[in-house]
């Protein structure tokens, strides 16, 4: 009787899915460089910023340029320009976000904004001089209210300069006077005694550059040269600079962008580009990836201002075209 024989259907095509015989292999090499690029680079996608904001309110009086702020001994300061020809410099105070003193004035006066910061438990102010007048000049305060006199500074500016303490120092940086689109800088370890005035290899601009610290890291960032994007660069001892280009995720604008940080993130907020008058801003818990921008209430002719105070982050700045009035907006959760 013959052997039984078992038919062979057809032998089944290979699997799209299959690994094959080094499928493993591949997989670990594949998690392992996207595991090396997401932590060299971040992550290729970010959501957007977001945030809950207040209504915006008036405050303070009046200007015509960007306001500044900054926290200092409980309280939330800010200081500003006063209106058209008048180049007085105000500031108030406040203990909560909502209840202002009556402004007051500093020794010493602007045809641009000011900048604040705080430093070795003083208060310091710093702002370009009158008119044609380009020097750079500064003040401090130990209390809130007693200013010491105005004092010259290095170097010289036709936009407002920025201030920023990073690693036991106080940074000023400035855009060259007139035509002189570089962006110089100094430090102090005291408050008084400056540094020569160095320059940032490859950076351009026409307006106000703004500064903060952020990760170990001073950040700088700047409106480019005759172009609208947002550029910046880092340092790590406030000598040798990483220069990194545009900021993604940062629209364009025709004034000085602000920088700070809440919440162990990096914010940063701008005005639109040309008629757009629209507040933009967005952060980065890294601060070199962020997610699309998001836009404020209110509107501004001039650059924003940002601060960190009482667990909110605050906003402030002027209104649209010829409305000189002063806007305040906060938000408690704002993130990347």
């Amino acid at each position: 009787m013959p052997t039984p024989t078992l038919a062979r259907g057809p032998r089944p095509a290979p699997s799209s899915n299959s690994l094959g015989r080094h499928g493993p292999l591949r997989l670990v090499v594949s998690l392992v460089i996207a595991t090396c690029l997401a932590v060299l680079f971040g992550p290729a996608t970010a959501s957007a910023a977001t945030g809950t904001w207040t209504d915006q309110r008036a405050f303070g009086g009046s200007t015509s340029a960007s306001p500044a702020l900054a926290e200092f001994n409980g309280r939330l300061y800010a200081v500003w320009k006063g209106t058209g020809d008048d180049q007085r410099i105000f500031y108030a105070s406040s203990p909560d976000g909502s209840h202002w003193t009556d402004q007051r004035t500093v020794g010493g006066a602007t045809s641009t904004a000011a900048a604040l910061a705080e430093f070795n438990g003083r208060l310091y102010l710093v702002w370009k001089g009158i008119g044609d007048d380009q020097r750079i000049f500064y003040a401090s305060t130990a209390d809130g209210t007693r200013w010491t006199g105005q004092s010259p500074l290095v170097g010289g500016t036709n936009t407002s300069p920025a201030l920023a303490e990073f690693g036991g120092r106080l940074y000023v940086i400035w855009k060259g006077i007139g035509d002189d689109q570089r962006v110089f800088y100094a430090s102090s370890a005291n408050g008084s005694a400056w540094s020569d005035q160095q320059t940032l290899r490859d950076a351009r601009t026409d307006r106000a550059p703004t500064a903060t610290a952020f990760g170990g890291r001073l950040y700088v960032a700047w409106k480019g040269a005759g172009e609208g994007r947002v550029h910046h660069a880092t340092s790590s001892d406030g000598l040798v600079w990483d220069q990194r280009g545009p900021l993604g995720g940062v629209g364009g604008t025709s004034h000085g962008p602000a920088l700070t940080v809440f919440h162990d993130a990096l914010f940063v907020a701008w005005k639109g580009a040309g008629d757009d008058q629209r507040i933009f801003y967005n952060a980065s818990a890294n601060g070199q990836t962020f997610g699309d921008q998001a836009t404020l209430g209110g509107g501004t002719s001039n650059g924003p201002a940002l601060a960190p105070f009482d667990n909110r982050l605050y906003a402030a700045w002027k209104g649209q075209g010829g409305d000189g009035r002063l806007f305040l907006s906060s938000s408690a959760d704002a993130r990347p």
